[in-house]
């Protein structure tokens, strides 16, 4: 069994507060109104008798025994005679109600009173006053029943003023620790089933890279498309520049810097394991990070079946890669300049019928060298790598190489799957993104 990090299991209560609340609040809701529509209000009172013997008192101890003992039995048959059919009879007889033997005899309940010479006769109605002439009536004809004891009425049963609510009470506390119990298991299997790769320690332990940087998902807007939260600007680097989100995308900068300092050229292959994870959007708020500390950044989309860099930049998607990769002709010329100083963007053209090929393709190769040695930084968006073989073909070509990884979506397969097929071509791993991190 996979041991359940305290953290997880606290960020997974965070994350479903709601269902921690609904599940309790709802089984004592139906309780509450299954309770309204069939559970009638009734009242409980009871009469108590004591059972004296009519013979002399036994002087010896062995003898007061003896007669305590049978005293103790003609108790219980007392009991038993209270539930009678006989004594039923009577009683409905005497106060003409319209209900069975059977039925009566299910709406009293007898019980000695802690071992004494004393019990009680407790019946239960919907009409208070009833049930206090049931259980006097019940005790009367019991004492006119007995004969070899003396059976008197020491305390006769009043009428009730209040309803019996305990049932009621019981039965919807019952239902709410019956749904924290649902609720808490219900969460403690998503814990223990969710396969996903959500912290810095999963990354560590399912992939052994090092992480480079976390980017937190803003909760007030939801991802859409290749991970763009439609709520917040594309480029949040830069139009929020003093956002916790911008300051990620910087610390990221630093990191990848820093883990590239032994290359000649900087060349950096973005991939990740599948769509929706935040490659695209990662690139560009990267390669904003790095145009901000003066140095020149292209954009590379080589991401030529469902290319969004013109789109996050807002440049035309027009002629691009794709048409220098098909008709050889001079790249440059479909090289945009952007609105960010010193970020140039190389979009992805027209969607070609063999993208694979094309990146592939000697031409590309030269490209990326020719490119490399204009920039300080080229970054490449590319498919995922689990999907489609660009990246890793393009994985060959670069200095180093990105894994971007949606924290709570890709599951840890998949983020294996994907380190192995780059490892498979040789590809340089710098190291790998957190993207979408809630909390």
């Amino acid at each position: 069994m996979e041991q359940i990090d305290i953290r997880q299991l606290w960020h997974m209560v965070r994350r479903h507060w709601i269902i921690l609340l609904a599940l309790p609040v709802l089984p004592v809701l139906l309780v509450g109104i299954k309770n309204y529509v069939t559970i009638t209000p009734y009242y409980q009172t009871s009469a108590t008798l004591i059972v004296e013997s009519k013979g002399a008192q036994p002087d010896k101890a062995q003898d007061q025994m003896i007669a305590n003992s049978v005293l103790q039995q003609h108790l219980q048959n007392y009991g038993h005679l209270a539930r009678s059919r006989t004594i039923a009879k009577s009683v409905i007889k005497e106060l003409n109600l319209p209900l069975t033997e059977e039925k009566l005899i299910g709406l009293i309940t007898v019980s000695q009173v802690n071992s004494t010479d004393l019990f009680t006769i407790q019946a239960n109605n919907v009409n208070a006053a009833l049930a206090a002439s049931i259980a006097n009536s019940t005790a009367q004809a019991i004492s006119k029943q007995v004969l070899e004891d003396n059976v008197r009425i020491v305390d006769p049963a009043e009428i009730p003023a209040f309803p019996v609510v305990e049932s009621k009470r019981k039965n919807m506390l019952a239902a709410f620790l019956v749904g924290i119990l649902a609720a808490l298991s219900f969460i403690f299997l998503r814990v223990y089933l969710d396969n996903t790769v959500k912290t810095p320690s999963d990354v560590k332990a399912y992939l052994g890279i090092p992480l480079l940087g976390m980017i937190a998902k803003d909760p007030r807007g939801k991802q859409g498309k290749k991970g763009k939260n439609e709520d917040l600007p594309a480029l949040i680097t830069l139009e929020k520049t003093t956002s916790p989100i911008s300051e990620s995308y910087r610390s990221l900068r630093t990191n990848v810097e820093f883990a590239s300092l032994n290359l000649v050229t900087q060349s950096l292959l973005i991939t990740s394991s599948g769509r929706h994870e935040g490659t695209s959007t990662t690139v560009a708020n990267l390669a904003v990070s790095m145009a901000q500390t003066g140095k020149s950044v292209l954009v590379l989309d080589a991401d030529l079946r469902q290319p969004s860099q013109h789109t996050l930049f807002g440049l035309e998607k027009g002629q691009g890669l794709a048409n220098a990769l098909v008709r050889n002709q001079d790249y440059q010329q479909y090289i945009q300049k952007t609105a960010v100083p010193g970020v140039s963007v190389l979009t992805a053209g027209p969607s070609p019928a063999n993208p694979a090929e094309l990146v592939g393709s000697e031409r590309m190769k030269q490209l990326i060298q020719e490119v490399s040695g204009q920039f300080d930084h080229v970054l490449i968006d590319t498919p995922p790598i689990g999907t489609v073989t660009d990246a890793a073909i393009l994985a060959q070509e670069v200095e180093g190489v990105l894994l971007v990884l949606a924290s709570g979506e890709v599951n840890k397969e998949s983020a294996q799957r994907a380190l192995e097929l780059l490892d498979n071509v040789g590809a340089k791993m710098l190291g790998s993104v957190l993207n979408k991190v809630i909390g």
